[in-house]
């Protein structure tokens, strides 16, 4: 992969699309294994995304939750499941649009930047001007990076008529107390969820 991340797919996030009786998706890890399970796809703002360890959804995994205040960048805080700690935070910078690229600041626990996630440039971005639907032509891929540049990790949309997958690869070697897998993961199932936002 380019931008520094050589990896295979650690994680796979597949939904279905156009289907009104299947809105969950479900992360696999490189065996197919089930890693987590979100009942329902298409995203509210005002709603949590919950994680859960398998699809009893008897224990979560890890929670997405948008702030309850007013904020112009919109914010969405990951915690551990089950009333677990907070792990951190994606900021969606303002002037986000339809018509640039989709970038968000993911913070520390104490609020700093420690990494930002950016849409790389390509046709989706294009496509998005004229109508949200037609995105699924062009998928979308983001990349993660430490400031300074360094790559953490890429996210890879594939293309499919019916099935929705986002690859998630991290960078060999990556490890920092403030950037563990969970979090990175939890950037994918943000970003899954609102692609289904507009399906």
């Amino acid at each position: 992969m380019g931008h520094g991340v050589h990896a295979r797919e650690q994680y796979t996030v597949l939904g279905t699309r156009w289907s009104r009786s299947d809105t969950s998706f479900r992360v696999e890890g490189p065996d197919g294994s089930l890693k987590a399970f979100c009942p329902h796809k298409a995203f509210n703002p005002k709603e949590d995304i919950r994680l859960f360890t398998d699809q009893t959804c008897g224990k979560e995994s890890f929670v997405i939750t948008a702030r309850k205040v007013i904020d112009f960048g919109v914010t969405h805080d990951v915690f551990v499941g089950d009333d677990g700690p907070l792990l951190g935070s994606y900021r969606r910078q303002r002037g986000a649009s339809t018509n640039a690229q989709d970038t968000w600041d993911l913070l520390s626990v104490d609020g700093r930047v420690i990494a930002t996630l950016t849409e790389e440039p390509g046709m989706s971005t294009f496509l998005r001007r004229w109508a949200d639907f037609t995105a699924f032509l062009a998928p979308r891929s983001y990349l993660l990076t430490r400031p300074g540049g360094k790559p953490v990790a890429r996210f890879n949309a594939h293309f499919g008529p019916f099935v929705y997958r986002l690859g998630l690869s991290i960078a060999p070697g990556h490890s920092h107390p403030d950037l563990p897998d969970l979090l990175i993961l939890a950037g994918g199932c943000l970003i899954a969820a609102i692609d289904g936002r507009s399906e």
